[in-house]
């Protein structure tokens, strides 16, 4: 999976926040880190590491934000009105500052209502009204759509997330699955992996969009990297008999694992989704970083223990691999709900006797969309290399006359490339095509007609 471009777009936008709402005005009290450069980020200190601090604020619409402080930028940190020197070791890596909590004396602690949880936010494009409850048809209506394209497909398109599966075509079949009154939705997986970028708008979607109105369950061939963390919030995963799920290592070159900063904010998005997933998040952890994992399994009420090292008397991971799962393993430690063909015999598995299978046009809707998104995917690879060939070829040319065939074929097939990206803006940044590059290029070719 080749993750530079989604993560530099990640690092940009995480410094572009924090020169920002560095000076925003204090939005809710906890935690004060005052910088060297006079200015203060009020919020959440989530985590402290060596090289810098994780702090979760609110900007001025309410939304929370996470940002990443240097801390050679940092002067002092005041939690709760108590200063900590920066430069102090932080605690070790994964362990978190536990509070007390905060108790009214002259109430009595067994009459005090426990806070109300915050109503889910809609995903972009999503009225406040939404979503809808889910039906409560006595017969279930199951649709089964395809993430990445099935082995049968034999190749014939490709299975990047971000690219040819995208959080928009998924978003855009709801109407569709609900004009069907679907029930059930069955994320059929096979997939490498894909950008960083779509993994959390995935996770939303799902969380927010589908499990609200669908029981949305995942049914597993291969979920590899951002194919495994994209669904990761749904709390069912089944597998087809020779399935597998992990390997989520994040590279941001030719084989070069992200770390620092870029590696904490995904490590974050998916303890968030490991919670909203009803899973422990030590599961994928071992799937992102060589790191041990081990479990114990009650053998009266199957309940599954998990550790972060070798203790458990059954050792899932060894301490130095990252974690795969296959589908009997999955099983064995009850992270899987079970193993199905075929999707009649998956219905059984998910404990329905009585089901009728719906959604066609939805499915029909999400294979045309990846059908389309590898397409243009890869005429806009052909062009770039035609686009490519007639620029250097029309810069050498120095006549105007003879130069001039060569600028307009440069011109058709930059044209080709900004109808790709207008389909899907992620095609551009998959194959390295930086923000305002075309710009520059329309530039380029104003200078050689002249």
């Amino acid at each position: 999976m080749n993750l530079s471009r989604s993560i530099k777009t990640l690092m940009a936008g995480l410094v572009a926040s924090c020169a920002v709402l560095a000076t925003t005005p204090a939005l809710f009290s906890a935690d004060t880190v005052y910088k060297k450069d006079g200015t203060a980020v009020e919020g959440k200190i989530q985590r402290e590491e060596t090289d810098f601090v994780v702090i979760v604020i609110k900007d001025a619409s309410g939304k929370e934000q996470t940002l990443y402080l240097s801390r050679t930028d940092i002067s002092r940190i005041e939690r709760d009105g108590s200063l900590t020197n920066p430069s102090v070791v932080p605690p070790k890596q994964g362990s978190k500052p536990t509070e007390a909590p905060k108790v009214d004396p002259t109430k009595d602690p067994s009459k005090t209502e426990a806070p109300k949880p915050e109503p889910a936010k809609p995903v972009d494009g999503a009225k406040k009204d939404e979503p809808k409850a889910r039906s409560t048809t006595s017969v279930a209506r199951v649709a089964i759509l395809n993430f990445g394209p099935p082995s049968d497909w034999q190749g014939s398109a490709g299975s990047m997330v971000g690219t040819v599966v995208n959080v928009k075509g998924w978003r855009d079949v709801i109407p569709l699955l609900e004009k069907d009154k679907v029930t059930d939705v069955v994320v059929r997986i096979n997939s490498g992996g894909g950008l960083v970028a779509e993994m959390e708008p995935f996770n939303r979607l799902y969380e927010e969009q589908y499990k609200t109105r669908f029981r949305t369950v995942a049914w597993v061939e291969s979920a590899i990297s951002c194919a495994a963390m994209s669904p990761w919030v749904l709390e069912e995963f089944y597998f087809l008999p020779g399935g597998n799920i992990g390997a989520c290592t994040a590279f941001g070159g030719p084989l070069i694992a992200v770390t620092g900063m870029g590696l904490e904010q995904i490590k974050i998005d998916m303890e968030k989704a490991s919670r909203q997933g009803k899973r422990d998040p030590k599961i994928m952890l071992a799937m992102q970083i060589p790191v041990a994992l081990s479990c114990n399994i009650d053998d009266t009420t199957g309940q599954v223990t998990w550790f972060q090292d070798e203790s458990g008397s059954n050792i899932v991971n060894r301490e130095g691999r990252i974690l795969t799962l296959t589908a009997n393993e999955a099983m064995k430690y009850k992270f899987g709900k079970g193993i199905a063909a075929t999707k009649e015999e998956l219905m059984k598995v998910m404990g329905y006797s009585e089901y009728e299978f719906a959604g066609k046009e939805a499915a029909k809707f999400i294979d045309e969309n990846m059908k389309s998104n590898d397409t243009y995917e890869k005429r806009f690879q052909n062009f770039y290399q035609k686009y490519d060939m007639a620029v250097r070829a029309a810069s050498q040319i120095q006549e105007k006359a003879l130069r001039m065939p060569e600028v307009g074929l440069a011109k058709r097939h930059l044209e080709e490339m900004k109808k790709a990206i207008k389909v899907n803006p992620n095609i551009a940044m998959m194959n390295g095509v930086p923000t305002g590059w075309f710009k520059e290029q329309d530039e380029l070719l104003k200078q050689l007609s002249r």
